[in-house]
């Protein structure tokens, strides 16, 4: 009875251990707000804003005397950045999410109020499928359309898609003895035992390689992914007239490398 119990618990892991090893790419990606900045005279303008999930974990740079910090509904300051506002040219910020942000600040080193972002009306409306009236491709990608000038060729990714590929599931029950109907129970359910071990330890490595397949699946996806937004961000600001080494200074500024834009471009 004892022995039963054991197998019934091991059996019960295994879909534990499934689900697991399939979140873990999820669980590795970090939520920011992106959030295009420019100084216009005395005034500070947003270009753009959005909430994404990017794999890994992006350093914001620090050391200017201006800051930028995000509040909660009842003011409490809930994550706070020094940096440098005052650049007339594109500059490109990643600020950690909070679930419980309610407003963004931007403040000069005297204190004074730059801009607010009421994340009401962006963060928490923009990803809900709707081009509201106050977003644009801009401010919210994912609800409105790109511009016909920003428009490009689709990436082509030459994977397969993950969805399509066959899965043959295995049997979780135990198998019955050799068909002979003389012999010891014990030694039976000692031998279903060893098989049903053997069997569970089989699907964990499966399970695994399969975690990882996609893991790296979804990793290869994600940076194609974010190539086309860097792309995109470069082609449609050079049309707006902002030059491309000033655009590679800002992305280059904000954790993205030489190389990243190297070969999003290439692919251009």
């Amino acid at each position: 009875m004892r022995q039963q119990n054991k197998r019934h618990q091991k059996k019960r892991m295994l879909p534990i251990l499934l689900i697991a090893l399939l979140l873990l790419p999820q669980a590795l990606a970090e939520k920011y707000y992106v959030m295009g900045l420019l100084k216009r005279g005395d005034q500070m303008v947003l270009d753009s804003f959005s909430v994404e999930n990017i794999d890994g974990e992006i350093t914001p740079s620090t050391g200017g005397t201006d800051h930028i910090t995000v509040l909660s509904k009842g003011g409490d300051t809930l994550f706070s950045l020094a940096t440098d506002l005052d650049s007339p040219e594109l500059s490109l910020f990643y600020v950690p999410y909070q679930e419980e942000g309610e407003l963004i600040e931007l403040k000069d080193v005297s204190g004074n109020l730059l801009l607010g972002i009421p994340l009401e009306m962006y963060a928490k409306v923009c990803g809900d499928g709707f081009c509201q009236g106050q977003e644009s491709w801009s401010t919210c990608p994912s609800d409105c359309k790109e511009p016909q000038e920003a428009q490009e060729i689709p990436i082509q990714n030459e994977e397969g898609d993950v969805s399509a590929m066959p899965f043959e599931e295995q049997p979780l029950t135990d198998e019955g003895g050799d068909g002979q109907e003389e012999g010891d129970l014990n030694a039976v359910d000692e031998e279903n035992e060893g098989g049903g071990i053997g069997r569970i330890i089989m699907l964990a490595l499966l399970a695994m390689v399969g975690g990882s397949g996609i893991f790296f699946w979804q990793r290869k996806k994600g940076h194609d992914e974010r190539e086309a937004k860097i792309r995109k961000y470069v082609d449609y600001n050079m049309k707006k007239g902002y030059l491309f080494n000033q655009i590679a200074h800002t992305l280059k500024s904000r954790g993205i490398t030489e190389e990243d834009i190297q070969n999003a471009m290439r692919r251009s």
